[in-house]
């Protein structure tokens, strides 16, 4: 699976949620001024930001150009956060997800991109110790982390990990978060 998807000026602009304006539809189709083209392909990182719902979904933008010298754009999974309250934080998925971590099997009770609370079933994780396991994603080939037990939570009641992946396998992961949380605004959304 390719992590990047390719957007036409057309789905970019579904994706702002509004109707493009020609100007707006000449700039995503690469008819960009020089200077602001150029500063766009040497930057270290563009971002498309979208707030939905009380959710700030962070997009990472790449720019690359054809052999015909329009710009195309491409997307990354997005960094999903919460606006509730007073600070943002990462958006997380209430789903049980198996960890499997040797000869323990444990029920994820949400999870993001950067941490999970975990019903360990009565075992009492040693925070002092590193977890390597295998997240079991539904639809989606396992996925090795290397975790560290923060804390115990509650409620509900559960052990805290923050872990990090491999760079492809933390895509994997937040393209399947993105999937989860649109069909989550699907599901809420007025019929």
């Amino acid at each position: 699976m390719n992590s990047l998807s390719h957007l036409t000026p057309d789905e970019l602009a579904m994706l702002l949620e509004g109707d493009m304006a020609h100007s707006d539809a000449a700039l995503l189709a690469g008819e960009l001024q020089e200077p602001l083209l150029n500063l766009l392909q040497r930057s270290d990182r563009v971002t498309l930001e979208a707030e939905v719902d009380n959710h700030r979904l962070r997009f990472p933008l790449t720019l690359h150009p054809t052999a015909e010298g329009a710009i195309e754009p491409h997307l990354a999974p997005p960094a999903i956060e919460e606006l509730h309250g007073n600070h943002p934080r990462p958006w997380r998925l209430h789903e049980k997800i198996d960890l499997w971590a040797g000869p323990f099997r444990w029920q994820v009770l949400d999870l993001s991109e950067q941490g999970m609370l975990v019903d360990t079933g009565g075992f009492e994780p040693n925070p002092q110790h590193p977890l390597s396991a295998l997240l079991c994603l539904t639809e989606s080939r396992p996925l090795p982390l290397l975790g560290q037990w923060v804390r115990l939570a509650r409620p509900p009641c559960g052990w805290a990990l923050q872990f990090h992946m491999h760079e492809s396998d933390q895509t994997a992961l937040q393209q399947w978060l993105f999937e989860r949380h649109q069909q989550n605004l699907r599901d809420k959304a007025p019929h």
